[in-house]
C-alpha cells in the first residue's frame, strides 16, 4: 500500500470515528423528563471531518442544524435577523458565563496554554458589556486547589490578563471546589442576564460524588456547559462529563435549563475546533457582525 493511500484511509478513519463519536453520545435526557433531551456535539476541527450538527439546548430535538444563513437562533421569539454565512459569529443576548478551566496535572502547562489561546479567540466573539444585549465572563481555575483568575468583566482585556493567571497543578481535578466559586460570581452578574457555566476538563474529578452534587446546585440557577477535552475512546471522562452536564438540582428542582455536552478530542486539536456549537450553547442569539436585526 502507498503511502499516499495510507494517509487518506487514517483520514477517512478519523472522519468516521468522530462521526461515530456523536452517534455514541446520542442526545441524553437532563431533567428526567423523556420529553427534554440533552445536546452532546463533536466539536469539529476547521482541519475537516464529519461530526453532528450544532447543539440547541432544550429544543424539541436537542439539537440545532447548521444554518444556511450563518445565523444560529434559540429561545428568542421577537428577533429577526438577516446575513450571509461569511460573516463572524458574534453572540447577542444578556449572558453571564463563569468559565471553570482545569488546570490539574493531566493538562499540563501545553494544556493550559490551548486552553487560554481558545477562551480569548471564544472572548472575542462575545459583545462584552453591561446593557441588555451585551456579556460578561469570568474564570476559575480547578487544580487540587480552585482559585477565582478574573471575576465578571465586560473587558476582554482584563479577561485576557486573568487567564494570564492560569497555572498548572501536578494533582488532580477537585471540581466540587471550583464548582463553590460559581454562586459568588454569578451574584455579582445582572439580573436581567441568563448565568452560564462553561466546564472545560480533560477527566474525572477527583470526587465523583461530590463534583455531580455541587454540579447539581449551580443547574438551579445556571445552565451547564461541559467542553470535555478528551480522545475519543476515553469512556471515563465521557461518563464523568456526562454526570456533570446532566446534574439535578437538590430537593427535586427541576434545571435552570437543559446541560449541553460538547467534546473536543485534545488540548491541540480544542485551538482549531469551530466555534459555532459553543456559541450556539452560551448564547440567546448568535449572529453575524454583518447581520441587520429588527425587534417587533
Amino acid at each position: 500500500m502507498s503511502l499516499k493511500v495510507l494517509l487518506a484511509v487514517l483520514q477517512i478513519s478519523t472522519c468516521l470515528l468522530r462521526f461515530a463519536t456523536g452517534l455514541a453520545l446520542a442526545p441524553r435526557n437532563l431533567s428526567g423528563s423523556e420529553s427534554e433531551a440533552a445536546s452532546v456535539q463533536v466539536l469539529r476541527s476547521d482541519a475537516g471531518g464529519s461530526g453532528p450538527p450544532a447543539p440547541r439546548p432544550g429544543g424539541a430535538s436537542g439539537m440545532l442544524a447548521p444554518p444556511p444563513t450563518g445565523l444560529l437562533r434559540r429561545g428568542s421569539n421577537n428577533t429577526r435577523s438577516v446575513g450571509s454565512a461569511g460573516g463572524r459569529l458574534m453572540c447577542q443576548g444578556a449572558v453571564d458565563i463563569v468559565v471553570i478551566v482545569d488546570v490539574s496535572g493531566s493538562v499540563g502547562s501545553a494544556g493550559i496554554a490551548r486552553a487560554r489561546e481558545f477562551l480569548v479567540g471564544i472572548a472575542s466573539h462575545l459583545r462584552l458589556g453591561v446593557g441588555s444585549d451585551t456579556q460578561l465572563i469570568g474564570a476559575i481555575q480547578v487544580g487540587s486547589q480552585a482559585r477565582v483568575v478574573v471575576r465578571l468583566t465586560d473587558d476582554a482585556a482584563v479577561f485576557a490578563a486573568g487567564l494570564e493567571g492560569l497555572t498548572a497543578d501536578q494533582w488532580g481535578l477537585d471540581l466540587a471546589q471550583g464548582l463553590g466559586y460559581v454562586d459568588d460570581l454569578v451574584r455579582e452578574g445582572r439580573q436581567h442576564a441568563l448565568s452560564k457555566v462553561l466546564i472545560i476538563a480533560d477527566g474525572p474529578a477527583l470526587r465523583p460524588a461530590a463534583a455531580v452534587e455541587m454540579a447539581g446546585r449551580v443547574a438551579a440557577y445556571a445552565q451547564l456547559v461541559v467542553l470535555l477535552v478528551a480522545p475519543a475512546y476515553d469512556q471515563p471522562a465521557i461518563d464523568a462529563a456526562r454526570s456533570w452536564a446532566t446534574a439535578s438540582p437538590p430537593y427535586g428542582q427541576r434545571p435552570h435549563a437543559p446541560g449541553v455536552l460538547l467534546h473536543a478530542h485534545g488540548w491541540d486539536a480544542l485551538a482549531r475546533c469551530e466555534v459555532a456549537p459553543l456559541l450556539a450553547a452560551l448564547c440567546p442569539v448568535v449572529i453575524t457582525e454583518d447581520v441587520a436585526f429588527t425587534l417587533h
